[in-house]
């Protein structure tokens, strides 16, 4: 009964609360909504604005420095609000990082991109969402919770040990969603925070026994520790304490330790003088636009382009040229007219120049004529040597979700599949023996996005490829 008692009164004062909060709300001259609105625009700038930045550090731009910043602002942002509210800012920041980040899939359908981005906002999303529980758990003790927003928000005597677990919970939560995004199936492992730092040899030479989340964790280390930092430093400003960053210092001493240590690492696999194998490869880039469904004469104009580009790349006398994947959209090995004068124009290039070809093809299935099922068609790379032999052959393992297969084709409305199907499923391959493109010189391939699955190049090296090609 007094429990009941109890529920009442604080439901009455919840009532009473409110309707002094609606009155005052109301009365002429309040601008208390502005503000609101005001800094809910200021919030969603600052998110959006950050995680666009962050995308600097990748390809093309590779300002690989502003991800050791970029997710600071979110950080701060999202600190003292509610899990659904970090949750929200989290989407914010991935969104706009994520459009940036893969715009260039508009080549494809002018659609990817957006809808693309709206799956990878989640991963950020879900990480924020942790950022204002842990921090409430791990740095504020109870009895500053209970005492209100206001003296939680004034806390500044959180220990060095505590600031650490935080940094370290939140930096490995973010590598657990990143390693989530690779093995989902879906090509989503793109553009981890490690993937900035590649041209940092010193540094992410930690892979060998971290794989690629080790410089993940460093990154989001960094990041967390230097928003501590940050949001001590503004609470001293008001109470005059002021504490060390104590825990961002042994962040860095961390990033230190690792550049150091990579050049010892690196030394370790130096090739002897003498002992490496030197050759030339010719890689040809046509430099045109997507032709995913082309007509004759589109095809034609690539032929003509790609067969131009390789004579050129003969005078120089290479030991290996390589046309990439696709680039002739109409099959090597097809009947069809234009399919013929690609392989006699290229024949007759590879036997005037006696140079050996890599090239990227639709291919189909060798099967007896009574098999009784249509053969597949695989996204091949195949090897021809100087004796016009289609000597080896590569399919590609982990064809493309709606770009190369329709996943539950049978279950979607014709409508969708009319705007994303191409016309086929292809075939996903199943060997990833390395091809000898010279002797010597064993290429483990990957066609497309096939490169971000790391098992593809793990079992190609497993089966002794000593190139990723």
């Amino acid at each position: 009964m007094k429990n009941t008692e109890i529920t009442l009164v604080e439901a009455s004062h919840t009532e009473l609360r409110t309707k002094e909060l609606n009155e005052k709300a109301s009365r002429s001259g309040n601008e208390a909504h502005r503000i609101s609105i005001g800094r809910k625009l200021t919030e969603f700038t600052i998110l959006l604005a950050s995680g666009m930045l962050t995308s600097t550090a990748f390809p093309s731009l590779n300002w690989s420095m502003v991800i050791w910043l970029g997710l600071v602002p979110m950080l701060m942002i999202v600190g003292n609000k509610t899990v659904w509210q970090a949750w929200r800012a989290g989407f914010i920041w991935g969104y706009g990082f994520s459009i940036c980040a893969f715009f260039w899939l508009r080549e494809i359908e002018f659609f990817i991109p957006f809808a693309m981005a709206a799956v990878l906002a989640l991963f950020p999303a879900f990480w924020a969402l942790l950022i204002p529980v842990f921090k409430r758990k791990l740095l504020i003790p109870v009895e500053i919770r209970l005492r209100g927003f206001d003296e939680m928000k004034k806390y500044n005597d959180q220990g060095i040990g505590k600031e650490l677990l935080f940094a370290m919970s939140l930096a490995a939560w973010w590598c657990i969603l990143e390693w989530v995004r690779s093995w989902i199936g879906t090509g989503l492992p793109w553009n981890y925070l490690a993937t900035s730092q590649w041209r940092n040899l010193p540094l992410i030479q930690i892979c060998e026994f971290t794989g690629v989340y080790g410089v993940s964790f460093l990154i989001a280390m960094v990041n967390i520790t230097l928003a501590l930092a940050a949001e001590s430093y503004m609470k001293s400003l008001r109470n005059g304490k002021l504490r060390r960053p104590v825990a961002f210092s042994l962040a860095l001493v961390l990033i230190l330790t690792a550049v150091m240590a990579g050049p010892i690492s690196t030394m370790s696999y130096q090739i002897a003088e003498g002992d490496g194998l030197v050759f030339s490869l010719a890689a040809i880039q046509g430099d045109i636009s997507q032709r995913r469904q082309a007509d004759e004469a589109a095809a034609l104009e690539a032929l003509d382009k790609y067969l131009e580009l390789s004579a050129e790349a003969v005078k120089l006398k290479p030991d290996l040229i390589v046309w990439p994947e696709t680039a002739v959209p109409y099959p090597f090995r097809s009947r069809h007219p234009v399919c013929y004068r690609y392989r006699t124009e290229l024949a007759r290039l590879i036997s005037n120049s006696q140079i050996p070809f890599l090239i990227g093809s639709i291919d189909f299935e060798n099967m007896p004529e009574n098999a009784g099922r249509e053969p597949g068609v695989y996204n091949s790379a195949l090897f021809i040597d100087a004796s016009l032999t289609v000597k080896a052959q590569f399919n590609k393992a982990h064809i493309v979700p709606f770009g190369e297969f329709v996943p539950f084709r049978r279950f979607l409305p014709e409508w969708i599949i009319r705007a994303i199907d191409m016309g086929r499923d292809l075939t996903p391959g199943d060997n990833f023996e390395p091809i000898e493109v010279i002797p010597g010189v064993r290429a483990g391939i990957n066609i497309c996005f096939e490169d971000v699955f790391a098992y593809v190049a793990r079992e190609e090296a497993r089966l002794g490829a000593n190139m990723l090609l």
